[in-house]
């Protein structure tokens, strides 16, 4: 029984080497399983994280292009408003302006009057200044004339007053012509 129980030892060693063996194999497989599964998890892992990754980026791009729209719309809305103002105050300086060429032209109108008011004036005392003297001498005249009359006759002093009032006709006569002329010359420079 001495062989039947080294025989039985050899096999109990035999098979415990065996089954040493197997539980190793068995062990690697199961490892290389778990392996397997843990990397397929952690690559799992990973795309999900990339995915996720990616979807917060596609949000924070639409949020910050959401943002740069509100921003746009912003500056749009402030732009239009200046532009209205600034259009506004264009409007008012036009206005502004429009009623100073309009004063101006007034003035410039009222000068013109004035210019003319005064030749008028200097005309008129220059005329009056001629007159004076014509009175002048009509009254030395006249004063000759009495003292002539004094020592005529009635029928020297009718030819003397009618040849007085024919020369007052002719100087009233070339007055009135030359004052229609002056007229028509003023309404012709106006």
């Amino acid at each position: 029984m001495q062989i039947g129980l080294t025989t039985v030892f050899g096999a109990l060693i035999i098979g415990f080497l065996l089954g040493g063996c197997l539980v190793a194999i068995v062990y690697q497989i199961i490892s290389k399983a778990k392996s397997k599964t843990f990397e397929h998890d952690l690559q799992r892992q990973i795309d999900g994280a990339k995915k996720e990754a990616e979807n917060i980026i596609k949000s924070a791009q639409i949020d910050a292009a959401a943002e740069t729209i509100k921003k746009k719309e912003q500056f749009t809305s402030e732009a239009n408003k200046i532009r209205a103002e600034q259009h506004e105050t264009e409007m008012r300086l036009s206005k502004r302006e429009d009623a100073l060429d309009r004063q101006t032209e007034l003035l410039q109108q009222r000068e013109k009057a004035l210019k003319q008011q005064q030749k008028e004036i200097d005309r008129r005392t220059h005329n009056v200044g001629l007159k004076e003297k014509q009175l002048s001498v009509l009254m030395a005249q006249q004063k000759n004339q009495l003292l002539k009359i004094t020592a005529m006759n009635i029928n020297e002093a009718k030819d003397l007053l009618l040849k007085r009032l024919e020369d007052e006709c002719e100087h009233e006569m070339s007055a009135l012509i030359q004052r229609k002329v002056e007229e028509c010359i003023e309404t012709a420079d106006e």
